[in-house]
């Protein structure tokens, strides 16, 4: 049960600040995801659950850093940032099931945005089809000088509120199993 009131404390009440800043002035700050990372560190030190920590923290760096690699810049620092310092304090197990259940959240908003819109049709003719395009030439045809940016007319949507979801999501699920 401290474990859980540590990871409240430590992690999702931070996070919630992150999520309000990142929906209105779309900024991660540096100092929240600071200390929700060294907040877990010590946790994990104390606790000596320090591999599965790096572990989570790893994964949590890298599958956003990789993402953000390969889209030049698609997704913000501060994501990555976040990813890794909630990585810090679920592990890498649970981090997992955050990124699947924020990516999954997050399409289901912007394709439930473009509907309300009108353009659902349009998201995909005019910016879903030609990307797939462009990443199969740069990886199926293994072409270089394939850019992969993302179109940057259309508004990003804030991903912190997601992937502060999916936290508040696995943590409320060890109360029930």
């Amino acid at each position: 049960m401290s474990s859980e009131i540590a990871i409240f404390l430590g992690c999702l009440l931070p996070g919630l600040h992150t999520a309000y800043t990142d929906i209105k002035r779309g900024v991660i700050y540096d100092v929240v995801t600071l200390l929700i990372f060294l907040a877990g560190l010590i946790y994990a030190m104390i606790n000596g659950t320090y591999i599965y920590a790096f572990l989570g923290c790893a994964l949590g760096f890298l599958s956003f850093f990789i993402v953000a690699w390969i889209t030049n810049g698609s997704l913000g620092g501060g994501d990555i940032k976040l990813a890794a310092g909630i990585g810090i304090w679920f592990g890498y197990q649970d981090t997992i099931l955050i990124i699947v259940l924020a990516v999954f959240a997050g399409v289901v908003y912007e394709l439930f945005c473009y509907w309300r819109q009108g353009m659902l049709v349009k998201l995909f003719r005019d910016r879903l089809y030609p990307y797939v395009r462009k990443i199969l030439l740069r990886f199926g045809y293994r072409m270089k000088k394939i850019d992969l940016s993302v179109d940057t007319k259309y508004k990003p949507i804030p991903f912190a509120p997601f992937l502060i979801a999916g936290s508040w999501a696995v943590w409320g699920m060890r109360f029930f199993f």
